[in-house]
């Protein structure tokens, strides 16, 4: 039987690896927010589900647009130039200064109520 060596094949290893026991689920191309560099539901499920009190200071607060500014804000948060999520290819964030910033952001919720 001969090894398949291509490319999409390494792909392929590497998805089925992270989702069967890595803990991933495979996101939705459909879905995903190329310009934001995340997909919206799953990011707001997420803080639905984990900060449910701050949810629902800010969905009280800004009703219908309270998923619209999260995101707005992240977004924010994410990009010293203010270019999608991530900005431009030279102003990528180092890793931890993006953590600290969503941290900050996510906390400051808690602190407006």
């Amino acid at each position: 039987m001969a090894i398949d060596q291509t490319e999409k094949a390494f792909e392929a290893a590497i998805e089925h690896s992270l989702t069967t026991s890595g803990g991933y689920e495979k996101g939705d191309r459909d879905t995903f927010d190329r310009e934001r560099g995340l997909d919206p539901g799953v990011f707001l499920a997420f803080v639905q589900e984990t900060q449910p009190d701050e949810w629902q200071y800010l969905e009280d607060l800004q009703k219908d647009k309270a998923e619209g500014i999260l995101l707005e804000d992240l977004c924010r948060a994410l990009s010293s130039q203010h270019e999608g999520c991530c900005g431009t290819a030279g102003s990528r964030l180092p890793l931890q200064v993006v953590v600290r910033r969503v941290g900050s952001l996510l906390l400051g919720l808690k602190g407006r109520g």
